[in-house]
């Protein structure tokens, strides 16, 4: 089984800038082996003045893995401690457009992780539920700041209803997350699996 050499590096104490240049090691190889270049799509003329799709995916996973929550007060992060690591990184607005676009290789690059860190080879996985509640039943006239997808749903093991979300975990059997779906709370499991497999590229 091939195991990337930079997954060596995660094992001993690393500085953010050692951990900024594994990530884009690690997103840059696999956009060369899916599409053959740093870019989901092919580029003409000249080489672009603003960094790659594989940069753009990098600084949005590291984020992710430092607990960031806002991603404005991370990008003005990025540019006053990092601008050596990305000279070309785009303003804030053309970033975020940048980053919808490329949040769909999220997935797969995730799982090809997975097969890198040699960390389960078993394609068997396990799909569970839980209820996500964002405000009590009696608020819900009083908010006016409605979460998209929210709805009605019922918890069988509280029996009671909520008002939220029902995120789906997707992982494998030795507890590898692989991917969370969120789903209306109305939504059962076997519903939720469906609309996961019609989103799958």
């Amino acid at each position: 089984m091939f195991a990337h050499p930079s997954l060596t590096l995660l094992s001993d104490s690393f500085s953010r800038e050692d951990l900024f240049l594994v990530v884009f090691c690690l997103v840059d190889d696999w956009m060369q082996q899916r599409y053959g270049r740093s870019n989901l799509r092919r580029l003409r003329g000249p080489q672009p003045t603003t960094c790659t799709d594989s940069e753009v995916l990098a600084i949005c996973l590291v984020g992710e893995l430092c607990g960031v929550s806002r991603e404005r007060a991370w990008l003005r992060q990025v540019r006053a401690s990092y601008r050596a690591l990305f000279p070309r990184l785009p303003e804030d607005s053309r970033y975020t457009r940048r980053l919808q676009r490329l949040r769909h290789l999220l997935r797969p690059f995730r799982d090809q992780l997975l097969r890198w860190a040699d960390a389960d080879l078993d394609p068997h996985r396990i799909l569970d539920s839980y209820p996500l509640s964002l405000c009590a039943c009696y608020r819900i006239r009083d908010s006016n700041q409605p979460v998209e997808g929210s709805a009605f749903g019922y918890c069988a093991s509280k029996r009671e209803f909520y008002f939220g979300l029902r995120p789906h975990v997707l992982a494998t059997y030795s507890q590898y997350l692989v991917d969370l779906i969120l789903a209306p709370g109305n939504c059962p499991d076997v519903q939720g699996f469906a609309g996961y497999l019609s989103e799958w590229p």
